[in-house]
């Protein structure tokens, strides 16, 4: 056999395959069982001669491989492994230096591997050999690093902003198609350094600019940023938020730059404008850092704390803050670093500002988070509500003292009508026994005056009667519970059963819902409603229908009827007490009916209103809420 070196690249295998000293194939396998790399020989029929420890390993195979075939063990192998088995006994050597394979938990795998023939001492090819190595780190590290420059260039060209990366040892600088398309210079690789970019900058700002960079160069800083003014291609001048970053060596010396120089124009606008609003706001405005201090006033702020703001602004905002509240107003403050929503403080409670002269302010302010370069800012707009809080004592003052006025007109109105009930009852009794006393010997003129009293007693007791039912719809209505509207209408129906019948009425009523209400009141609503529809009927017998229909949390209730309807010039006048729309005697009744009905629906939080037309009918509508609670 001939010794040669074949190029292969690990030494042992090269030097253990060609070297003429190698004389048997037990030693050869020998070597291959005790080689430190991925290795295996095989005969011409690829049945396994000798493995090392790692191919065992890498293939996760038992010690029982020597005799059997490389296509037993591999049943899935390829053809293409086939052809390089059949190529390598043909005296090929068969290299590759990075190929894919799937390993048995069916994770990807590179390798670099080589397959040759052996020969024998005495002539002609044994078999083969293979040998691998596992390269599939290196591989990924290096597509790793593929795809982050890749990113990298893609992401720098697609941004409108200037990036740079400066090599200083070799003086070359690399552009972003940033630089072209808003300053009009060359893009890629340039060996101008960055005197390119300075010769941009306003001539007002270059000095102080290339003076801050060449220091910064010269510290021992890693990072530097400034704002100043350049000129784009288009002649105009635009701000510019400049940022940059060096590597430096052992020495400190900077080898690197890379910069990101950003057009900050519009924010700048952005913000004059916001400084602007603020500034033009009639309630008081504070900004604070994440740490509470203040970084920007109005001067509304101003007026309300008595403060200058050059003594507000870098302040602690505690300094505006009760001393009593401190730890509270810490702990708020922190809790809304955490949740940073919109919200308003004040509503419900006494909230109070300190000002300069140490007297305390009445306020409500609302809170706005406000993401900043700087990190969170909250915007605070505080409303003095002083002139309120006096109007709202003095509204609260009114009220009650409307609410004695109220409840000592309902205890008279209680009083006097219960009262009146005793004297009016001997009256009418009187009057009855007189007129029969003197029954025959009046005239008919003095029989119709005792008529007059008689009736004139019995329409005071019944007005009295409906005062008192006024007066008591307040004062001695029941807590609302749920109720079943359809068995308090079936209970009306029954009250009215003689009124029905003689009126010949036809009554339809839907599935009525649940509500919460006052059930004898809710019953009071329905009677006088149906009653009227029964009272106030035309030549037709009366039908009337019921119907509800869910709004919101509310039922609205409807009761419609064919009667004589209501003239819309009085349609002002159908709820107030004792309004009567027909002459006394054609219609029964005292006409405080429709004005109690008000008074309960109001009272359950709802309304009640009308549809009408004369001749034709009449809708009558009210709410009640929904029901909840137990069931009465």
């Amino acid at each position: 056999m001939r010794c040669e070196r074949s190029g292969v690249a690990t030494p042992y295998l090269i030097s253990s395959v060609r070297c003429r000293t190698m004389r048997s194939e037990r030693l050869l396998a020998n070597f291959i069982e005790q080689a430190p790399g991925v290795m295996a020989m095989f005969d011409r029929d690829m049945r396994y001669i000798a493995t090392s420890e790692h191919w065992r390993s890498e293939y996760r195979l038992g010690a029982d491989l020597i005799g059997r075939s490389h296509y037993e063990v591999f049943p899935e192998i390829s053809e293409d492994w086939k052809e390089i088995h059949r190529r390598a006994l043909a005296g090929e050597v068969l290299v590759a230096e990075k190929d894919l394979f799937s390993r048995l938990d069916g994770s990807a795998q590179w390798l670099k591997w080589e397959v040759r023939p052996w020969y024998r001492p005495e002539g002609g090819i044994g078999g083969i050999v293979i040998f691998s190595e596992d390269i599939t780190e290196r591989v990924n590290l290096h597509e790793a690093l593929r795809l982050s420059e890749e990113r990298f260039r893609h992401v720098a060209n697609i941004t409108n902003d200037v990036i740079f990366d400066w090599d200083l040892r070799s003086s070359k600088i690399w552009w972003n198609e940033g630089f072209i398309a808003g300053y009009g210079l060359g893009s890629g690789t340039i060996t101008t350094g960055i005197g390119a970019w300075i010769d941009r900058i306003v001539p007002a700002d270059r000095q102080r600019v290339s003076q801050a960079i060449q220091s910064f160069m010269e510290g021992d800083s890693t990072e530097w940023s400034d704002e100043y003014r350049v000129v784009q291609a288009n002649g105009a001048t635009a701000m510019v938020l400049d940022n940059r970053s060096v590597i430096r060596d052992a020495q400190g010396k900077v080898m690197r730059m890379l910069g990101c120089i950003a057009d900050v124009t519009k924010h700048k606008l952005a913000d004059e404008k916001f400084r602007l609003v603020v500034e033009a706001s009639p309630s008081g405005m504070v900004m604070t850092d994440a740490g509470g201090k203040i970084v920007l006033v109005n001067v509304e702020a101003e007026r309300l704390f008595g403060y200058r703001r050059d003594e507000l602004i870098g302040k602690p905002i505690e300094m505006l803050v009760p001393p009593r509240i401190h730890g509270e107003h810490v702990r708020f403050r922190d809790g809304f670093q955490d949740n940073p929503e919109a919200r308003s403080m004040g509503k419900g409670r006494d909230l109070h500002i300190v000002r300069k002269d140490g007297t305390e302010l009445p306020v409500e302010i609302g809170l706005n988070s406000i993401r900043a370069s700087e990190g969170m800012m909250v915007l605070s707009a505080i409303i003095d509500i002083s002139e309120r809080k006096r109007a709202t004592q003095a509204l609260a003052k009114r009220s009650e003292e409307l609410q004695r006025s109220n409840d000592d007109l309902e205890q008279f109105a209680y009083v006097a009508s219960h009262d009146l009930q005793e004297p009016l009852r001997m009256v009418a009794n009187y009057t009855e026994l007189l007129s029969e006393h003197l029954e025959g010997t009046l005239d008919e003129k003095g029989e119709k005056y005792i008529r007059y009293a008689v009736d004139g007693a019995k329409r005071m007791q019944q007005l009295i009667k409906d005062l008192l039912a006024y007066s008591r719809v307040d004062s001695q209505g029941s807590t609302p519970v749920r109720v079943k509207s359809e068995n308090v209408m079936r209970n009306v129906l029954d009250s009215l059963k003689i009124a029905i019948e003689e009126s010949h009425a036809e009554i339809v009523y839907e599935a009525l819902p649940d509500v919460f209400a006052d059930k004898v009141q809710l019953t009071q609503v329905l009677q006088n409603l149906i009653g009227n529809a029964l009272k106030f009927r035309g030549k037709c017998p009366p039908q009337v229908h019921i119907g509800t229909e869910l709004r919101n949390d509310k039922w609205l209730f409807r009761v419609e009827d064919n009667g004589i309807g209501i003239e819309k010039q009085c349609a002002d006048q159908v709820f107030q007490m004792f309004k009567r729309l027909h002459e006394r005697g054609r219609y029964t009744g005292s006409g405080i009916g429709l004005a109690i009905a008000k008074k309960i629906v109001e009272r359950h939080g709802g309304r009640i209103w009308f549809d009408s037309e004369p001749g034709r009918g009449s809708t009558f509508y009210f709410t009640m809420p929904a029901a909840q609670g137990d069931v009465a």
